[in-house]
């Protein structure tokens, strides 16, 4: 048995203000994520932690009131929060574009590296 409608309205509301509670709560801001190295095992800690806390707490609710909008709206919210943390997570600081799983640690050149791009490998004196 659904939730009247303007139940039903609140509820959704005051469970998408919980999940962002959550999620403020767990996680730095997405800003301080994108500085950090790309995949930090510590960030990705505290998605995974934030992501299942939303996922609970959605599923309890939605189970006690019965009301299949108040399911949808908190775990649409939950799933939206959790890809937006994910970017943030996985984006390159030097870059700035997102990196998959499998990255790179020499993704930056140094002139250890490459040093063909910072000037002559040997200097001699004239």
């Amino acid at each position: 048995m659904a939730l009247r409608p303007d139940l039903s309205l609140a509820g959704s509301l005051a469970i998408g203000g919980l999940v962002l509670a959550l999620y403020a709560r767990s996680l730095p801001p997405s800003a301080d994520l994108r500085v950090v190295d790309a995949g930090d095992e510590d960030a990705e800690a505290a998605r995974k932690q934030a992501l299942w806390t939303s996922v609970g707490v959605v599923s309890v609710i939605s189970l006690l009131t019965k009301d299949p909008t108040i399911a949808v709206t908190g775990y649409t919210l939950t799933l939206a929060m959790d890809w937006s943390t994910r970017h943030a997570i996985w984006v390159n600081p030097f870059t700035g574009s997102a990196m998959g799983p499998s990255r790179d640690e020499q993704s930056i050149p140094t002139q250890a590296d490459a040093p063909e791009r910072y000037g002559p490998a040997r200097l001699e004196a004239i």
